[in-house]
């Protein structure tokens, strides 16, 4: 593999890990812009609550977290569904990350291209879905035995005690806790490919020491 290659990769990564992290960011959809928390579907879209204007729009781009020239700028192709959909379940996810929206109409959306300080990432190749999804409810029960470690690695990265910490997400890549005011995401050095708790239960106690000042864009 050549050094062009290895440095693409790297930079593919970091950036699906930045998408990850955030769980929010600014949705241009035609010439409006407004602020949207997403969580990740089990298929690797990402789901937000819609507003009607966003899913007649012709264009959608999502800026993570922000609208800034720093920003990812990910080009996206929104599906419309509702609660009572096949995929009603990941408005229930949606909610299990941040409680009840003002929007009862939803949008998953599919990630068509990624830009990042000049380079294009294909979207699918940032798309990546749970690889076990069908264990994460056992992997959640089994985290209720790690809250102190969880919660101590949050307050590192908040820079205080949080007065919530609670796990909604547990994926191969690692952790998305609840806090009071959002989320705040916990990664692993290397992703993980055993689903049995044991051996997650592991990769969460040999989590990163990370502070607020380790996380950039």
């Amino acid at each position: 593999m050549s050094e062009d290659s290895q440095e693409c990769d790297l930079e593919l990564s970091r950036t699906a890990r930045l998408i990850r992290r955030h769980c929010e960011g600014s949705l241009r959809f035609d010439e409006h812009f407004q602020n949207v928390r997403y969580c990740r579907a089990t298929d690797g879209r990402l789901i937000i609550p819609a507003m009607a204007a966003m899913q007649m729009a012709e264009e959608l781009v999502l800026h993570v977290p922000d609208a800034t020239d720093q920003s990812i700028q990910l080009m996206v192709t929104g599906e419309s569904f509702t609660d009572h959909d096949a995929m009603g379940g990941e408005a229930d996810r949606w909610r299990i990350h941040f409680g009840e929206p003002e929007d009862l109409q939803w949008l998953a959306l599919e990630l068509d291209l990624g830009k990042r300080d000049g380079l294009v990432f294909d979207g699918e190749a940032l798309q990546e879905p749970h690889a076990f999804s069908d264990q994460e409810p056992k992997l959640l029960r089994a985290l209720q035995d790690e809250q102190t470690l969880i919660t101590h690695r949050v307050a590192k990265i908040l820079g205080h005690d949080p007065e919530e910490a609670r796990p909604v997400a547990a994926d191969q890549h690692g952790l998305t806790v609840r806090v009071r005011l959002g989320t705040v995401r916990l990664e692993f050095d290397a992703p993980q490919h055993d689903p049995e708790p044991s051996a997650y239960l592991n990769a969460v106690r040999n989590l990163p020491e990370t502070t607020h000042d380790d996380l950039s864009i």
